[in-house]
């Protein structure tokens, strides 16, 4: 199982549909999927596979969404930092990830930059907005040169997909591991809440 697979089956099922709409511009399940496919290639080209941990911290946009389908597309794992953490905060979470690339934008380049020093794990750092030059990666070109990722990788319920750093109030800031089948029930949970099924019926 692959949570991603969820996203193949509703628009074999349903189609190309609105999805969200950002800043006034529609997007919809087909772009997030093949930008998500292009980005899942391009991950692998750069040595990333199943099992690899990968930090995502960027500003709210529809890129996030790209993000998270290529991650899970190849069995990798994502590492949510919230954009507003401080130096400091980054800089604990990349080095205890054990992250080999992170995923931000233009603007929280400066801060990540700062963070990762001597972390040497890190391999490359994919920027939205940025260029190819030294181990940075351009976002969009990534995307851009590389063809659709048409293989998902095949998960157990239990391989991790998403680790969450808590807050760290009492110690600490500890990564707190969801596995594949977590966020499978969690999303089929959320469905019968909502009574979608009588909606559809």
């Amino acid at each position: 199982m692959n949570i991603i697979t969820l996203a193949d089956e509703n628009m074999q099922r349903l189609g190309e549909k609105k999805s969200f709409i950002f800043e006034g511009k529609e997007y919809t399940n087909t772009w997030v999927i093949e930008k998500g496919k292009r980005l899942a290639a391009g991950l692998k080209s750069m040595g990333i596979s199943r099992g690899d941990h990968v930090v995502v911290s960027m500003p709210n946009c529809p890129e996030v969404f790209v993000v998270f389908h290529a991650i899970w597309r190849i069995g990798a794992v994502i590492i949510p930092i919230m954009f507003l953490l401080g130096e400091e905060e980054t800089r604990y979470i990349l080095k205890d990830s054990d992250a080999k690339v992170v995923i931000t934008g233009q603007d929280l380049l400066e801060k990540i930059e700062k963070a990762r020093k001597g972390i040497e794990h890190i391999r490359n750092v994919i920027v939205m907005g940025g260029k190819d030059e030294g181990d940075h990666v351009d976002f969009h070109g990534l995307i851009n040169r590389n063809p659709e990722q048409q293989d998902t990788e095949d998960m157990a319920k239990d391989d991790m997909a998403l680790m969450i750093y808590t807050s760290g109030t009492t110690g600490r800031p500890k990564g707190a591991m969801l596995t594949h089948n977590n966020l499978l029930t969690n999303a089929i949970a959320a469905w019968k809440a909502n009574e979608y099924e009588k909606a559809l019926a």
